[in-house]
């Protein structure tokens, strides 16, 4: 699975718009100033060029854009960039770009923080505009928090609906996980059925045919008992291809276990997936395929939603009578781990399995290994 460094969609597109039309109307406003603004032309590239390169970050799927300290230290920079301009031109139009900059942090922040952020830049804004440039600006900045506000509003509508999909496609990966399962439990039982009528129905009746054969040749004589002693051989063969026929219907009752795995990341955005699975079950184990199948979706969930990793590492096997489940990642999270109701779930499927679950963080990444006990030889 391939991992994209680059996810510019239509906002980030509107957003570098945004950003070129601004940038270009300043340096029109400039080229039109006295010299005292001109003077000042460099710092209003740099803070520009900043401004744009700290969003492009900010909007990239590589380990450094995925890390939320350092898009904490982005988003701070995007904000000194933005003051600069604000301190240093008395441009109307240029908070446009803290609008821009409100509508990133709201995805990273709750709403009610993101209404605190909100007030607080707009509050800088009108210090600035009151004292630095002696102008009057209660009208603008009530209409400037409005725009803000909007620009909130719309933001946070949007990750609701981005967690909402994002919710909808675990479930349908689990979904059609499971539809696979019962497709392959379902093969088995009609396989054990077909195996079980055999032996009952036809291997019966084969025995009693091979014993009134037998008893038949005892009272025969010359060519008929001949005759009865090639179908009586016949039968034995027969009867003793059907029980190898029995054998091999019921010796190959194993659930693909990996191609069920497989099913269930395909659709997995922004993650490389790197599994290593030895074991294949039985139908007896479905209670358990269903719940590692859950407790590996949810890793994979925490590991899109918290560690921020671009891969993720899973193994399994068996040693003795205990299954070895490892899953770790590329992330960066740091001490100390807080279990929330993903990882919590994950403690609780264990415990209904009887075993043993451990998260450790090693060079900010999360490891989970998990033990369960296995009551008999699972297929390797």
């Amino acid at each position: 699975m391939k991992t994209k460094y680059l996810s510019f969609g239509l906002p980030e597109f509107v957003g570098m718009g945004t950003w070129l039309l601004v940038f270009s109307i300043s340096l029109y406003w400039v080229s039109r100033a006295g010299p005292v603004y001109q003077d000042h032309l460099s710092v209003l590239i740099a803070a520009f060029v900043i401004y744009l390169v700290c969003f492009l970050l900010l909007s990239s799927d590589n380990r450094f854009g995925r890390s939320i300290h350092n898009k904490a230290i982005l988003l701070l920079i995007q904000l000194v960039a933005s003051y600069l301009l604000i301190w240093f031109f008395p441009i109307d139009f240029l908070p446009i770009l803290t609008i821009i900059w409100i509508s990133l942090v709201s995805h990273l922040v709750s709403l009610k923080r993101s209404i605190i952020i909100l007030l607080l830049v707009v509050s800088g804004w009108y210090l600035i505009e009151t004292y630095h440039w002696q102008q009057a600006v209660i009208m603008k900045s009530l209409l400037y928090v409005s725009f803000h506000f909007f620009a909130i509003m719309m933001s946070h509508q949007t990750k609701i609906a981005e967690q909402a999909t994002e919710k909808t496609n675990q479930l349908n990966a689990e979904l059609i996980a499971t539809q696979n399962l019962l497709n392959q439990a379902s093969r088995l039982n009609e396989r054990t059925r077909i195996a079980r009528d055999l032996h009952d129905l036809v291997g019966h009746h084969m025995t009693a045919l091979i014993i009134n054969l037998q008893i038949i040749s005892h009272l025969t004589e010359d060519d008929t008992k001949k005759k009865v002693d090639q179908c009586h051989a016949l039968s034995k063969l027969l009867l003793s291809d059907i029980r190898v026929a029995v054998s091999s219907l019921r010796q190959n009752q194993t659930l693909d276990f990996k191609a069920l795995f497989q099913t269930m990341i395909k659709q997995v955005p922004k993650l490389e997936i790197h599994d290593d699975i030895k074991i294949d079950f039985e139908l007896e184990d479905i209670q358990l395929v269903t719940n590692l199948l859950s407790i590996m979706q949810e890793a994979i969930t925490n590991c899109l939603k918290h560690s921020h990793a671009t891969k993720l590492y899973l193994k399994m096997f068996k040693q003795n009578k205990t299954l070895f489940l490892e899953i770790s990642d590329n992330g960066q999270v740091k001490p100390p781990l807080f279990t929330g109701n993903g990882l919590n779930g994950m403690k609780e499927r264990v415990s209904l399995l009887k075993g043993n679950i451990d998260f450790t963080i090693e060079q900010q990444a999360l490891k989970i290994k998990i033990q369960l006990p296995i009551n008999r030889e699972l297929a390797a």
